[in-house]
């Protein structure tokens, strides 16, 4: 469904063509090209919306993962909406909490300091896709996360890295660590790819 949004360019080519001055002209070329221009566009649209449908199988592992071990609703901090939301997740980032307090979070020194903030937004899980992590001394960006946040994560009493794949990694918070009944799942590298247009309906493109 979210992809009937893209045929929206044919309409104004059929309300040309529906106008009653070009259905009654006698030439039926100016009609025909019309056509053509609409019917072009079908292939364009399903091959453009299928390629955002696509998921290779390292991602379609870390939502099977949430799928599996966090409750629906469970907040998850993640600079990506689609993992989360497949998972039927709170996707939290820059929009739910302040761009401040994200800010703070992620130039705390101290792990008390992580696990404050973190407590604070009610933060279950932490998904971070490996190419979103960035040295912050020299690229400050609320696209993912800093080394160094990622380094005090380590260091805090609350947090367990629970998967990890080629691409993503999962870390569980929980105020008591010894009710973290996951242990760390690890995949091997995969570069097969799977449409997941039908299992894993996406928000945006």
């Amino acid at each position: 469904m979210y992809g009937i949004r893209y045929y929206i360019p044919i309409l104004c080519f059929l309300a040309i063509l529906g106008g009653s001055r070009i259905a009654a002209h006698p030439g039926a070329c100016r009609r025909i090209v019309i056509a053509m221009l609409c019917v072009v566009q079908v292939p364009i649209v399903l091959g453009y919306v299928y390629s955002k449908r696509y998921m290779d199988i390292a991602t379609q592992e870390t939502i099977d993962y949430l799928q599996s071990h966090a409750d629906p609703g469970d907040r998850v901090l993640s600079p990506i909406m689609d993992v989360p939301y497949a998972a039927k997740c709170t996707t939290i980032w820059d929009r739910p909490i302040s761009l401040h307090l994200l800010d703070y979070l992620f130039n705390a020194r101290k792990p008390h300091q992580i696990e404050r903030v973190l407590r604070m937004v009610s933060i279950r899980y932490i998904l971070v896709p490996k190419k979103r992590v960035y040295d912050w001394e020299t690229l400050n960006s609320a696209r993912g996360y800093p080394i160094s946040f990622l380094d005090g994560l380590g260091k805090t009493d609350s947090a367990r890295k629970v998967f990890e794949n080629r691409r993503m990694t999962i870390w569980e918070i929980s105020d008591d660590p010894s009710k973290i009944r996951t242990k760390l799942k690890t995949r091997a590298p995969t570069v097969s790819l799977v449409s997941e247009s039908l299992r894993y309906p996406h928000k945006e493109d």
